[in-house]
């Protein structure tokens, strides 16, 4: 027999998706609702009676084992005909083990093998048709982590799906689930207390109850929503029990052609035109957060999991990566990244293919990291490519991994615009946690910056990312321009003045006047004389550094007024041609902002 351990995992409480209690492995109940069916199907014995499983066995009969207590067997070259089948359920009843998986046709073959399993409390799978055992190894184990981490179970509110599905709820109005193509419930909203009966039964269920479902087939229901390009509304069912029901509005989750799954409304009554709009759109965000689960085999999906936790702080998460108590650096790569006003309207097929790009992204660049830096390990969290890197020796790491990104890049130019981050060299999962949020502030700065630069190291883009996140607390208090370079503003403003331009010009050339005319096109005495003015205006002194300082700060914090400021000028230079003939007919205008070069230097 081959053994693949099987890790033991935190039991769930269903309580906002948070893992409570302490840890074990999960039960085999869990791992079959987790499968579902079109992997796994149940042919004897009670899932909820099992032992919890503790480890995978492909069991050889040519090299027969003990059965170990709590294993899955996986019996990858049994036949009916063979007494071997018998003596292998005897033995695996006697050591209590989790499971017995068979193939279909030793299953429909050994009737009597089958009965004395049942017998026995043996539980019994069969593997349907179309799965590989090498597929099957791969999902056990996935499925096992997975059913006891919360984004299978009950995610938190805050996440994923839930946090969609609540925020449909709010646009709608009306209780939401978020199924999968098989019916299985992947989320669902608040405010379910409005719904009916089915709905609980589904949520408590985790998945639309067989008769109701029936009956949904049968009214041809489930064919209209895959059908319809918008969304389906459904008069209220009537149950054999006459329980009271309410009407669904339903709308087909989609990534190009590729059906994915189903939103559920419970509606009072009709749905008003927004409101199938609000679903129709809400249903691209949806798939586009499907896939990014779904799109993916599920050792990467495990991998993307594990990643996210290691970025998140979890020690743990480190250990299984096979990085806990080395050294690492975070690598963000990001492509463009569209505004959920850009995604509104995104046909389902485009948010597919920007899924595919990223996962492709992450392939390329596993494998130009692999070869400078072993163990390396690479994934698409959060729509954005992440690279946990080993970092032995720090600097020269940190340096080789930029070289390596630069290249990389370079070679990207040809698609959608990447930008690299690269964070600090950390030597705990706290400190990997400070590494993904440098990496992710110089990922912002680049992508933030005119420039062509599409890699940085955190630390050399400090004082940028710090100008990034001032104008953004600025911007949240709804703060502007003041003091000195307000009154500049205005001066500019209210004369088609240039006085703002000219301490740019002034400040940026660390108050050399030469340079500084140049740049602004006067000569230097006008320039000198401009600079009394704007003493003048603005109120302050230009030997005072602190003055200086808070002017230069000022100009970066609010270059979007410096921007209207241009875009006023440009058009009142427009409209001046139009003008000058009235402005002649009319009383001179006072001209303070007109400037000669005066004779003697300031």
């Amino acid at each position: 027999m081959r053994y693949m351990p099987l890790r033991a995992q935190p039991t769930l409480a269903l309580s906002a998706g948070r893992v409570l209690g302490s840890p074990r492995a999960a039960s085999l109940a869990q791992i079959l609702e987790h499968l579902g069916t079109t992997v796994l199907e149940l042919v004897s014995g009670d899932p909820d009676l099992a032992d919890p499983p503790r480890e995978v066995v492909f069991f050889d009969p040519s090299d027969p084992a003990p059965v170990p207590r709590g294993a899955i067997l996986i019996g990858t070259g049994l036949r009916s005909t063979e007494d071997g089948l018998g003596r292998l359920i005897r033995a695996a009843a006697t050591a209590r083990a989790a499971a017995l998986i068979l193939p279909a046709a030793v299953v429909s073959d050994s009737p009597e093998a089958i009965r004395a399993a049942d017998e026995a409390g043996l539980v019994v799978l069969s593997l349907s048709a179309g799965t590989t055992w090498q597929q099957l190894s791969a999902l056990l184990e996935s499925a096992v982590r997975d059913t006891v981490r919360p984004v299978a179970v009950v995610p938190s509110r805050g996440e994923g799906l839930f946090r969609l599905a609540n925020a449909i709820c709010t646009l709608i109005d009306a209780p939401v689930t978020i199924e999968d193509r098989n019916a299985a419930v992947l989320a669902f909203s608040d405010r379910q207390e409005e719904a009916d009966f089915i709905r609980i039964d589904c949520i408590l269920g985790r998945r639309t109850i067989e008769p109701y479902l029936r009956v949904d087939e049968d009214r041809g229901a489930v064919r209209a929503i895959r059908r319809s390009p918008v969304p389906v509304y459904l008069d209220a069912v009537r149950m054999d029990d006459a329980r009271p029901t309410l009407p669904r509005l339903a709308m087909a989750i989609r990534a190009g052609d590729e059906f994915l799954g189903t939103i559920w409304a419970v509606v009072p009554g009709p749905p008003t035109p927004e409101q199938e709009q609000l679903l129709l759109e809400a249903s691209r965000a949806v798939a586009l957060q499907m896939l990014r689960s779904l799109g993916t085999d599920p050792e990467q999906r495990t991998t993307s999991e594990l990643v996210a936790a290691a970025l998140a702080g979890d020690g743990e998460a480190l250990t299984r990566l096979g990085l806990a108590g080395t050294p690492c650096l975070v690598l963000a790569a990001a492509l463009a990244q569209p505004s959920s006003a850009e995604l509104v309207g995104t046909p389902s097929g485009t948010l597919a293919r920007r899924v595919r790009e990223r996962e492709r992204t992450a392939s390329a660049l596993r494998v130009e990291l692999a070869g400078t830096t072993p163990g390396t390990v690479v994934a698409v969290v959060n729509d954005q490519v992440y690279a946990l890197v080993p970092a032995r020796r720090a600097d020269e790491t940190a340096t080789q991994v930029e070289q390596t990104c630069r290249v990389f890049a370079q070679q990207h130019q040809a698609g959608e615009p990447l930008r690299i981050g690269i964070g600090r060299v950390a030597g705990s999962a706290a400190g990997v946690r400070l590494s993904r949020a440098d990496a992710d502030r110089a990922v912002r700065v680049l992508q933030d910056a005119d420039g062509g630069r599409c890699v940085a190291k955190a630390f050399d883009v400090e004082v940028e990312a710090l100008l990034i996140e001032a104008r953004e607390l600025v911007a949240l208090r709804g703060r502007g321009p003041s003091g000195a370079l307000a009154r500049l503003l205005a001066y500019d403003d209210a004369r088609n003045a240039t006085m703002v331009e000219t301490l740019r010009a002034w400040l940026d050339a660390q108050g050399d006047v030469v340079p500084a005319a140049e740049q602004t096109h006067v000569h230097e005495n006008t320039f000198r004389y401009r600079l009394r003015r704007i003493s003048e205006i603005g109120g302050f002194d230009l030997e005072d550094a602190d003055a200086r300082f808070a002017l230069d700060l000022q100009l970066r914090l609010f270059p979007q007024a410096q921007h209207d400021q241009a875009q006023h000028d440009q058009a009142r230079h427009d409209q001046a041609p139009h003008d000058q003939a009235s402005n002649r007919r009319k009383t001179r205008p006072r001209t303070p902002s007109v400037e000669y070069p005066s004779s003697t230097p300031a």
